[in-house]
């Protein structure tokens, strides 16, 4: 996992992808000799390797994979109880639709995302995420409303890059309003 990180931190993301694919076989392979106490283990494994690998995906322009490999993913944190990690999936595949054009579904996703939780950080970077969705959707008013409440938890928090990232979007909003 930390090597399928350091591929993407590095650009290399086909190698990440790579990466992501060997050990899902490995998982594959080691199944039927784990015990019952492995397997919740090798099942938190797998769906770490897949999300790095819906990243990875994602980073190269294959949308269509990554929204398969997250869904995958996140059904095993979904069976597991997990609900930080589904939801932190849940915003990613908000970010694949927003690059597959699909900024109405990205909202439903970003709406789901955090409501229950209480990572400040995920609901802040949701709500960043749900702005380039209305961007896109040409509701200004409400991107500049959401960028409103994101900026102020992001820079509490100190979540500089976030923020950097949420204030060009907040630049293109102006933009468009002119």
């Amino acid at each position: 996992l930390g090597r399928m990180y350091a591929l993407d931190e590095l650009g290399l993301h086909s190698e990440a992808a790579d990466a992501a694919q060997a050990v899902l076989v490995e998982l594959d392979r080691l199944a039927p000799r784990l015990g019952q106490n492995d397997q919740g283990q090798a099942s938190w494994l797998r769906a770490a390797a897949l999300e790095n690998l819906g990243v990875a995906l994602g980073l190269t322009g294959q949308h269509d994979r990554a929204l398969a490999a997250y869904s995958d993913a996140q059904a095993i944190h979904d069976e597991a109880g997990s609900d930080d990690d589904a939801a932190r999936i849940s915003c990613n595949r908000g970010v694949e639709l927003v690059a597959l054009g699909r900024p109405a579904e990205a909202l439903e996703e970003a709406a789901a995302c955090w409501a229950d939780l209480g990572d400040h950080l995920g609901r802040a970077t949701s709500e960043a995420n749900a702005m380039e969705a209305e961007l896109l959707l040409g509701a200004y008013a409400r991107a500049l409303s959401r960028y409103e409440g994101a900026s102020a938890q992001l820079s509490t928090l100190g979540a500089w890059p976030e923020l950097c990232r949420l204030q060009l979007a907040a630049v293109r909003a102006y933009a468009a309003l002119n």
